[in-house]
């Protein structure tokens, strides 16, 4: 059995893009080594990597273009929201503001924002919708209780997300989108 060539050591134990490597040197043959997954086009991962929402957006991330972000269920998990056990649904949540056009790809979700979405940048780097319209996002998706844990959570911590005046110009500002009646309940 040929011996198989080690990776650099920058890209061990995490997603690297396919571009990174071969500037490194790796070959395109290694590439195509069975240690290694493809969680999306033009990205590799190794194995010994646990597929968690937070490593295949760190792997999404590697080929995201600038106007992409995390929205919807992948950016409550990113900003550490709670949410109901064995809800989140697989895949991740890509959002995209207006006019641009909602990514389609294998294994996302893709969204269209209507412009004024506003993000934020995680200590991490990682781009996600800001924690209040993450609320509004999942509202239409959210029973009453677990709408109203979510938004105790964005208002009731060491370091609030938002006050209870913000949850209200959110739900002003979603107008009459789905869940705003559900957004009204839970406040």
């Amino acid at each position: 059995m040929p011996h198989r060539r080690a990776l650099p050591p920058s890209l061990l134990g995490r997603p690297f893009g396919l571009a990174e490597a071969i500037e490194l040197g790796v070959g395109v043959g290694r590439l195509r080594g069975d240690d290694l997954s493809r969680p999306f086009r033009a990205v590799r991962m190794p194995h010994s990597t646990v597929a968690t929402v937070d490593a295949l957006a760190h792997a999404y991330a590697t080929r995201m273009p600038p106007h992409h972000f995390f929205s919807h269920w992948t950016a409550a998990e990113l900003l550490g929201l709670r949410l109901p056990e064995g809800r989140v649904p697989g895949g991740l949540d890509v959002a995209v503001v207006q006019p641009n056009r909602a990514p389609r790809l294998p294994g996302v979700r893709g969204h269209q924002l209507l412009r004024g979405a506003r993000t934020v940048v995680l200590p991490n780097g990682l781009r996600v919708s800001h924690p209040v319209e993450v609320w509004c996002q999942l509202a239409a998706e959210l029973g009453h209780d677990d709408l109203v844990v979510l938004g105790d959570g964005l208002v009731r911590r060491q370091r609030p997300f938002a006050t209870m005046d913000d949850l209200i110009e959110a739900i002003d500002a979603w107008g009459h989108r789905p869940g705003v009646a559900a957004l009204r309940a839970a406040v």
